[in-house]
């Protein structure tokens, strides 16, 4: 097998390079931008796989280097470089179910492609939405239905069709529980004149519950806050003529959750609770996929996710959606409230690739 990288100032113009000189059988492996010591050679690089007739044994394979500034001029660099990139075709070869018809992609699908990569949204995931975003006509429209196909969408509070709705919000330290439950009580349960009630179950910050007791009386709604998971059920009961119950848990770290598990059997366990796992896209990839992990104790029912106006790296949104396979429910995008909580729907993601790189300006580059 052949592997050869290809570097240059934008995405489509590395795989047009590739194209023309290894041809549509070539596979697309990987790319990404380029490490800080090939900068010289372009600003992205792709790496394309050949597997010609008659092939070298699995174990041997030939890397050249190919760029619009010629090769590395440090040996050694060069070497390091080339056991890196290796390394990290072993890993991703497994994945060319996807990579593997990107390499052949239209202009038109590869426009959608880099688009998503731009956003920071996996190679493999970007590829399988291109895929589906078949009408070249309607680039933005196709995307949109394609977003559709693999994520759902649900804005709903509560798990079934009654009247009374009990939301609980949980996530890590940070991830803005608490105002996104403030933003939830506004406009669910005051904008919709229905009975509220809001009751902390975060007994780890004293300031978390002074801080919703407030929020609770300027909105004129009840408050009440426990400390054990016996004292929420007690408490549950008691509210159960309210419309909408909405419980705030605390932030915890890995330890903590082992020794509070009590809160996570009873959200798990309870049939009225609709849990909502609460994850900040500003957080790292690798942090935000442990922490949707550690979560699943809790049994959520769907996401939200929270501080999209402190990144330019929305991809994150899409990974997690697709690989969770749990319904997006709301995104926050600021501390407005309830101004700044919107509905998921696949045009607002949509919007969020957009606003990282425009469809329209996608095929002519940066």
């Amino acid at each position: 097998m052949k592997l050869k990288s290809y570097f240059a100032t934008t995405v489509e113009a590395a795989m047009a390079l590739a194209r023309q000189e290894m041809g549509e059988e070539a596979m697309l492996m990987n790319s990404s931008r380029t490490p800080p010591e090939n900068k010289h050679l372009g600003e992205y690089e792709v790496v394309f796989a050949l597997m010609p007739a008659d092939a070298a044994p699995a174990g041997t394979a030939l890397q050249t280097v190919t760029g619009n500034g010629g090769g590395a001029d440090d040996l050694t660099v060069q070497i390091g470089d080339l056991k890196r990139r290796i390394d990290r075709m072993s890993a991703n070869f497994g994945r060319t179910r996807f990579t593997g018809p990107a390499a052949r992609m239209n202009a038109d699908l590869a426009r959608v492609f880099c688009c998503l990569l731009d956003a920071d949204v996996d190679d493999d995931i970007a590829a399988e939405i291109a895929m589906r975003a078949t009408d070249p006509t309607a680039p933005s429209e196709a995307l949109r239905d394609a977003l559709a196909g693999m994520i759902a969408f649900q804005p709903t509070l509560g798990r079934d069709r009654r009247d009374r709705r009990v939301v609980a919000v949980v996530g890590p330290p940070g991830s803005g529980k608490t105002s996104t439950l403030v933003k939830l009580a506004a406009r669910f349960g005051i904008a919709a004149r229905r009975p509220t009630q809001i009751i902390s179950a975060d007994g780890f910050r004293i300031a978390a519950a002074d801080q919703l007791r407030s929020y609770s009386a300027i909105l004129g709604i009840g408050f009440q806050s426990v400390e054990t998971a016996h004292a929420l059920s007690v408490a549950l009961d008691e509210h159960r003529h309210k419309d909408l119950v909405l419980i705030d848990t605390p932030g915890l770290s890995e330890r903590e959750m082992e020794e509070d598990s009590g809160l996570a059997r009873l959200l798990c366990g309870h049939p009225e609770i609709d849990v909502h796992l609460v994850l900040p896209v500003s957080m790292r990839a690798t942090d935000l996929g442990r922490v949707v992990r550690r979560y699943q104790a809790y049994g959520p029912h769907k996401l939200i996710f929270t501080k999209l106006d402190e990144t330019d790296s929305p991809g994150v949104v899409i990974n997690e959606a697709v690989r969770t396979r749990l319904p997006v429910s709301f995104l926050t995008m600021g501390q407005r409230i309830p101004e700044d909580l919107t509905d998921a729907s696949a045009s607002v993601f949509e919007g969020l690739i957009q606003r990282v790189r425009p469809l329209e300006l996608a095929a002519a580059g940066r």
